[in-house]
């Protein structure tokens, strides 16, 4: 498979309304960020901590007052006498959460296949659920090639727990979009206005006329 999600992620931020870079823009909580945002960085020659650019300039007050604060360092923090202890993370014990059980998630060399890779999983509160989109083999519909794939999707009430429910998109599966695929990317667009393109899929696909790669965006209401 061909490396494309850095260009798909970096392409599609400049389709999506809202996701412009932002210049000498001040924060909610007061922090001003550098002219040059997204910062631009060097490859380091050694093991060294990364800059911060935009606590260079730390605000005298930080209002605390906009929404919930995630206390991971501290820099909300302007005394304290107690200690931070990072604890170890442990493995969900029913890992992998999400693996291959359909047919139609079979390669072309007949193996099982079901990775979310960079999908994307969004918790939608209008429908009160997670969704995950993940790359699927697709051997039983695209047999052009060694290896095919295509977009599957499925859901949870809790993030733990996921189901793969029988859609009428393609052929009574979980299938949502049938399209020889390499990278994804699925966003949901809380900003958008338009019902309609809730949801927007940057796909790198294969052209059915010539198989060339080609970038597509789509759109979809859930």
């Amino acid at each position: 498979m061909i490396n494309l999600k850095n260009i798909a992620v970096l392409l599609f931020s400049l389709v999506v309304p809202g996701l412009a870079i932002a210049q000498t823009e001040v924060l909610y909580n007061g922090i001003h960020l550098p002219e040059q945002w997204p910062p631009r960085y060097a490859e380091p020659q050694k093991a060294q901590d990364m800059p911060i650019p935009y606590l260079e300039q730390k605000p005298g007050v930080i209002p605390v007052n906009v929404g919930r604060q995630l206390f991971v360092d501290s820099f909300l923090i302007a005394e304290t006498n107690l200690n931070r202890v990072i604890h170890t993370p442990r493995f969900y014990e029913r890992n992998p959460v999400l693996g291959p059980d359909k047919e139609w998630e079979k390669t072309t060399e007949g193996g099982l296949y079901a990775a979310p890779f960079s999908d994307g999983i969004w918790y939608d509160e209008k429908d009160g659920k997670f969704k995950m989109w993940y790359l699927a083999g697709a051997g039983v519909l695209h047999k052009g090639d060694n290896q095919t794939f295509y977009t599957g999707y499925a859901e949870s009430e809790d993030g733990k727990y996921w189901t793969k429910p029988v859609l009428d998109i393609w052929n009574q599966t979980n299938i949502v979009d049938t399209c020889n695929r390499d990278a994804a990317t699925i966003w949901l667009d809380k900003q958008e206005k338009d019902p309609s393109k809730r949801y927007k899929m940057f796909n790198v696909e294969r052209r059915p006329t010539d198989r060339r790669w080609q970038f597509i965006l789509k759109y979809s209401s859930d």
